[in-house]
């Protein structure tokens, strides 16, 4: 049997395990020795609670017998909730499946653990394989497959959905541990599961004892950890179930190992090919200066400082001012798939009171620029946010700022690449501020850090620019006299500058 549900009738969907258990489908027939007659394919809304339970209880059991191979495979929802009698749950939640026609509001449609275990028990057979591809610890993030429910219970470790239906003569493998997440991906078209799951039983490198055939226990030998360094690469923290990856789990009830594959018997299986990386580059800014609206001729280009947010320091005043930065792509791999990208900015300088935050936001420039000739009357313009982060006065050090989708854009040419404006608060009076980061002239040279898939990006990623030396802060380029007539700066305001 093999069951998927993307399309739910009242609950969340999902977006590819009804692509899974196709996949699964095909593998039991092309390198499993199933007939197409052997197996009830249930997907979407054709998986019911009532066609599964009818499925398992009439249609398997009519067929099956002692010395059979049974294999169930479902990829959908799951959740926790209320312990019904039996009360059998020290966390005092029952797990559940949720078919096709799972309620928001209550379990009444969905399939507790001790119900299949009920069905499963009207099996003849010794030899049954319960594959589940969904997690168990009743929440749902974006991306995963959890409980689509609000109120679902967190799953006490040790006490997930694999405890209820073990059994001798069953082996059940699931996708991750009883108190994690299972995550689908777009990159991959599949639930990550299952994605390893059907190359190992596809894969000749799979079968460990050489005897022809992949086990399930071989199987899951195969895609444990390639299932949770992928998790752990390609999903933050914490949502990476707070930094342990994905953990299958297999339980075995049956002596000895259940062959269930020959990877090169029957039609040659469409290869799987798992997607070249990931990678990680590191790049350094290639052209970065800052604009000063009080200074509107004045290029910055070979400073070692950039500045953004609004300055009444220097005499004049600098007003408005906002730094630039770019950094060439080139390098990367033609079709690279962008999975993060952070910019990283350390702070050297800043205008404020004493432990003072402000707000940085990072946006992108929609027109070209030069490193050594942009100034305030020929500056680029500056068009639509991204990442923002709180950099607080006087403390040195990085700043992150998440730019992904604005690189996913240069990656995919959806936009011109001419780099990244840095913006403060722009209001001038007592509350007037600056930060100042270094630049590829400063000791700190801008970063872009891209995690992306694709084949390994070419060594210009992470060659850095040669910087104009010696390099000055703006404040000795510009030459600055500190106006105390001022009535709201008192003693109570600051300069700052890094001196290490």
């Amino acid at each position: 049997m093999v069951i998927g549900v993307a399309d739910y009738q009242h609950i969340d969907d999902l977006d590819y395990t009804d692509d899974d258990a196709q996949d699964m489908y095909n593998t039991l027939i092309n390198n499993c020795g199933f007939q197409p007659s052997d197996i009830n394919l249930l997907i979407d809304s054709a998986a019911t609670k009532s066609s599964i339970q009818n499925a398992i209880t009439n249609w398997l059991a009519s067929r099956e017998g002692p010395g059979d191979l049974v294999v169930i495979f479902f990829s959908g929802h799951s959740g926790s909730g209320p312990d019904v009698p039996p009360l059998d749950e020290a966390d005092g939640h029952d797990e559940y499946l949720s078919p096709y026609d799972a309620l928001t509001d209550s379990w009444a449609n969905d399939i507790a653990d001790d119900e299949l275990d009920a069905w499963l028990s009207t099996l003849d057979s010794t030899k049954v394989v319960v594959i589940i591809d969904s997690c168990f610890s009743g929440g749902m993030i974006k991306g995963a497959k959890g409980s689509a429910k609000a109120g679902s219970g967190k799953v006490a470790v040790g006490d997930g959905f694999a405890k209820d239906i073990d059994r001798a003569g069953r082996v059940v493998m699931t996708a991750c541990d009883d108190d994690q997440e299972s995550f689908e991906f777009d990159a991959l078209q599949n639930g990550i599961f299952t994605y390893y799951l059907v190359e190992g039983l596809q894969a000749a490198a799979a079968d460990v004892n050489g005897n022809g055939s992949v086990s399930v226990e071989e199987a899951y030998s195969y895609l444990r950890d390639r299932v949770d360094n992928y998790v752990l690469t390609h999903v933050p923290y914490p949502d990476n179930n707070d930094g342990e990856g994905q953990d299958a789990q297999l339980y075995d009830g049956v002596p000895g190992e259940v062959d269930l594959s020959r990877p090169s018997a029957g039609p040659t299986p469409t290869p799987t090919v798992t997607p070249p990386g990931p990678h990680q580059v590191t790049l350094i800014s290639i052209a970065d200066s800052t604009i000063l609206q009080g200074y509107p001729d004045f290029n910055a280009g070979g400073t070692s400082d950039m500045w953004a947010g609004y300055d009444d320091y220097l005499d004049p005043d600098g007003e408005i001012v906002r730094g630039l930065v770019r950094f060439d792509l080139s390098g990367l791999p033609p079709g690279a798939q962008i999975n993060s990208a952070t910019l990283r900015l350390y702070l050297i300088a800043s205008w404020d009171y004493p432990n003072c935050s402000r707000t940085i936001t990072t946006h992108r420039i929609g027109s070209d620029w030069a490193e050594m000739t942009v100034t305030w009357n020929n500056k680029p313009s500056c068009l639509e946010a991204y990442g923002s982060n709180s950099v607080q006065e006087g403390a040195w050090g990085w700043y992150d700022f998440d730019v992904t989708a604005l690189v996913q854009a240069w990656a995919n040419g959806s936009q011109p690449n001419y780099g990244i404006m840095i913006r403060g608060p722009e209001h001038s009076g007592p509350d007037s501020s600056w930060r100042g980061f270094s630049t590829r002239e400063g000791p700190h040279p801008p970063q872009l850090v891209i995690n992306y898939i694709g084949s390994a990006a070419s060594a210009v990623l992470t060659s850095t620019a040669t910087p104009t030396t010696p390099s000055k802060s703006i404040l000795s380029t510009v030459g600055t006299a500190r106006r105390d007539h001022r009535p709201w700066w008192g003693d109570s305001r600051r300069l700052e500058m890094l001196t290490h």
